[in-house]
């Protein structure tokens, strides 16, 4: 490993956030559903995200995904406010690669049209919460010099925010 993959792999042990920009485009679509489309890349232009695939740690349950190719966080019945409703939050994650568009809520929503970059999706719409639900998700990426970097999505804020951390794998 070169110094410079050494030095970028210290940074992201210390703190994810040194290494990785991972930023949301908030979506209202209407009073029914809403999305955030949020994008994982390296700070540093010159990394990318090579390759990306999901590491089963055998702790969670994986859903027949609705909308994505892997369905990775949280539903719940949580709104601020709202005790009548039945709020469900999905969150889907998309393994860096070709570029896919899905209609949700009659939008459009596309996904990795940057090379080297990832997308996460977080859904919110009034129906009733799915039986079963998954936590966490976990990822392996790998950037274009062979570095591994252990990630996972998490769930925040009673699921409407999707969140990034470090882990030891």
């Amino acid at each position: 490993m070169a110094p410079s993959q050494n030095s970028q792999l210290q940074r992201f042990e210390a703190n994810i956030h040194d290494v990785f920009s991972f930023t949301r485009a908030e979506y209202l679509i209407n009073d029914d559903g809403d999305f955030d489309l949020y994008t994982l890349r390296f700070i540093d232009p010159q990394y990318q995200i090579a390759k990306s695939a999901q590491h089963d740690r055998g702790d969670h349950r994986r859903l027949k995904p609705a909308v994505a190719p892997i369905l990775v966080a949280y539903s719940d019945h949580f709104m601020r406010g709202t005790f009548s409703s039945h709020i469900s939050y999905l969150h889907f994650v998309y393994p860096a690669g070709k570029q896919l568009t899905h209609k949700v809520l009659n939008t459009d929503i596309t996904v990795n049209q940057v090379p080297g970059q990832m997308n996460a999706l977080r859904f919110r719409q009034e129906r009733d919460v799915p039986d079963n639900w998954v936590a966490n998700t976990y990822w392996v990426l790998t950037d274009q010099h062979g570095t591994e970097y252990k990630i996972q999505f998490t769930s925040e804020d009673n699921a409407n925010l999707i969140g990034i951390a470090r882990y030891p794998g």
